[in-house]
């Protein structure tokens, strides 16, 4: 009797594990969205395992993975910034099978992306996060990024139209604190 309940206890256990690994959630490094591991496709981009929302994202992030996302520390946080052109973020829907139709007109050239994960690889949603985004020229604007919840990430859009350097402050605002980090992103 004892073994027969230790070995269901166990099959349990297994078939828990089980699902919960199923069910994992990962971000893709292309557009930041977040979903189910068993949903993506899976890479290796210099040493780092990556996951894709489609073949489409996954080969255009290949071909030149510098481009479109940085990762920084704020505080203890990490953080992941996205940059993607409208034409780019629009081109990845197309590639998986999505027709979108925008609420309203993008403003500005790209949507620039932040996600953000304690030390332990979990996703955190603070108060509030800022980006200033510095062109080449050195004149900055600083926006409040939406939490978009389709996307499970901040996010707001961006006049990247100038070519050159550019600076992306990240603040983020919690419980009375803030604390920033920043990276540099190229327009070429």
């Amino acid at each position: 009797m004892r073994r027969t309940f230790a070995l269901v206890v166990l099959l349990a256990f297994v078939l828990s594990a089980g699902v919960m690994a199923a069910s994992k959630m990962v971000r893709c490094a292309f557009d930041g969205m977040a979903m189910k591991e068993s949903m993506m496709k899976k890479a290796t981009v210099k040493g780092e395992t990556l996951y894709f929302c489609s073949d489409t994202q996954k080969n255009t992030y290949i071909k030149s993975p510098q481009k479109y996302r940085r990762t920084t520390k704020v505080g203890d946080l990490k953080a992941t910034i996205i940059f993607l052109t409208h034409k780019e973020h629009m081109q990845a829907m197309k590639g998986m099978g999505m027709k979108m139709k925008m609420a309203k007109k993008p403003t500005g050239t790209h949507h620039v992306a932040v996600c953000l994960q304690d030390k332990n690889g979990k996703d955190v949603k603070p108060t509030k996060v800022l980006i200033r985004l510095t062109d080449p020229k050195g004149k900055g604007v600083t926006k409040p990024l939406m939490w978009m919840q389709s996307m499970s990430h901040y996010g707001a859009d961006f006049d990247l139209a100038a070519k050159g350097k550019y600076k992306a402050a990240v603040m983020v605002l919690d419980a009375g604190t803030q604390i920033q980090s920043s990276v540099d992103y190229t327009v070429k």
